[in-house]
């Protein structure tokens, strides 16, 4: 059930657009903050009724009716990243601020059309790279900013896990180039590292599908510069054991 809001605060109105695993995280987080109150979920598949009954809400099959007939303050688009882009501009258009699971969108020019709406009406975009937030990632970038441990020269990365089992790869986009783990899982390693070191100047990349042979990469290997003058390679796999993931 909602939270109760305190009476000297105007709950802000937010829905939901994409009622997967991460969009029920998110309706899981509005539903008990006293400070917002879910509105409305926009999600095609027959099991978002369920979740719509069970937080009393309404729910729409297509989002711009959605956005038309409710006029939330703010939205959360947990689509997969390939469908990104349409009920963001759609947000944006309808005046809402928002807040996009990362990636923000499955291309450059995507993400580029995004930022330039934002522009135009004035509203706030906000990406889920959460993990700035974490108090290590915090005290990382102190001790590197600072000098702790010296100039930073150079670093090294990886993340590797093995993806397998546990009705995964069921859903056919979790096969599709925009849902390997570079847009997955190393956009989260990649912004971490621009935190705490700085912008990257200069990347190059290699990558491969030669185990499991989908669009999607099995793994990639990167080399990058950064504009400070550090060096850095990172190694990421989807399709490997590692302890270090």
């Amino acid at each position: 059930m909602p939270a109760s809001s305190p009476s000297n605060v105007t709950p802000a109105r937010l829905a939901v657009i994409g009622a997967g695993m991460i969009g029920r995280k998110h309706l899981e987080k509005v539903a008990a903050e006293p400070a917002a109150k879910l509105v409305a979920i926009a999600d095609p598949a027959p099991a978002a009724a369920d979740l719509a009954a069970q937080y009393g809400v309404p729910l729409f099959a297509d989002a711009a009716r959605m956005l038309a007939e409710t006029r939330p303050d703010g939205v959360v688009v947990a689509t997969p990243t390939e469908m990104h882009l349409q009920p963001a501009l759609a947000a944006l258009e309808a005046g809402a601020h928002l807040l996009v699971e990362k990636p923000i969108a499955a291309t450059g020019a995507e993400a580029a059309k995004i930022v330039a709406k934002a522009r135009e009406t004035g509203l706030k975009v906000l990406v889920g790279q959460h993990r700035r937030h974490y108090p290590v990632l915090q005290r990382a970038k102190e001790i590197v900013e600072g000098g702790e441990i010296g100039a930073l020269v150079a670093l090294h990365g990886h993340w590797t896990l093995l993806k397998d089992g546990g009705g995964y790869w069921d859903p056919d986009w979790h096969k599709r180039r925009g849902a390997g783990p570079v847009l997955t899982n190393l956009i989260h390693e990649f912004d971490a590292l621009r935190f705490i070191c700085g912008e990257i100047a200069s990347i190059q990349a290699e990558m491969s599908t030669c185990v499991r042979g989908w669009d999607k990469e099995d793994a990639a290997a990167v080399t990058m510069t950064f504009a400070r003058g550090a060096i850095g390679t990172f190694l990421l796999s989807d399709a490997t054991p590692s302890p270090w993931a």
